[in-house]
């Protein structure tokens, strides 16, 4: 490793210190390097600060391939260009982080689309499956005509996304809550049950499973606003 960061965004830095000692510095630091860091870097509408000569030396001196970009902000000023920079930066560094449903349904299994997913592992920020990706890819399992295979898809995902799997589960949960199938949801639940656990949202699909089956005693006991729930945690 060549640094112990996995990437670099820097806003209007001041690349003009000490008469443009970067562009020196840079060019010796990159001379033979291979798998270097992503790098973003942008400058508001600043004069002078050697930003834009900086990015001039990377794009002559810079090892192919290198993932660097650049965005100027000429409405924004030294003091009010960190956010927009951030949001740029980060779409950089991680672009198509999210899939919609519409591009989903254009995928024929969910293999594929696992594949799909699966590929976005390889970007700087990896990949997880969050609750609105997990929600949308059970709404795709039920278009696309896929649920039965669901004990299938639960293996090949903990096999896959092993860090996402409890979250996924919880997502797929709440689509066959809502298409009246809760002992399916409750089965897709259990198989969660060891990271669940500590999850407010597990415990609530969890009791809204039971209330679907009529089994309100055991409602009851998962039942908890996520409050509560990391209140009695303590």
């Amino acid at each position: 490793m060549i640094t112990s960061f996995t990437a670099f965004m820097a806003f209007s830095p001041s690349a003009w210190y000490d008469d443009y000692a970067i562009n020196q510095k840079m060019t010796h630091f990159v001379k033979n390097k291979t798998n270097l860091p992503p790098l973003f870097l942008s400058v508001a509408n600043e004069q002078g600060m050697g930003v834009t000569e900086l990015v001039d030396v990377l794009n002559t001196q810079a090892p192919k391939p290198w993932q660097v970009g650049f965005s100027t902000f000429p409405n924004e000023t030294h003091y009010s260009t960190a956010m927009p920079a951030i949001l740029s930066g980060l779409a950089f560094l991680a672009p198509g982080y999210y899939t919609d449903l519409d591009p989903l349904l254009e995928i024929k299994t969910y293999q594929e689309v696992f594949d799909h997913f699966e590929a976005k592992k390889s970007q700087w920020a990896g990949f997880r499956f969050e609750w609105m990706q997990s929600y949308n890819l059970i709404k795709y399992l039920f278009i696309s005509k896929q649920t039965d295979k669901i004990d299938e898809i639960l293996i090949d995902a903990n096999k896959r996304f092993p860090e996402s799997y409890s979250e996924l589960c919880i997502g797929f949960a709440k689509g066959f809550i809502k298409k009246q199938q809760p002992k399916v949801a409750l089965k897709v639940l259990n198989s969660a049950a060891k990271e669940g656990i500590n999850c407010a949202d597990w415990h609530q699909q969890i009791s809204l499973s039971y209330t679907g089956l009529g089994k309100t005693d055991l409602a009851k006991k998962h039942k908890l606003a996520s409050w509560e729930f990391w209140e009695l945690k303590r």
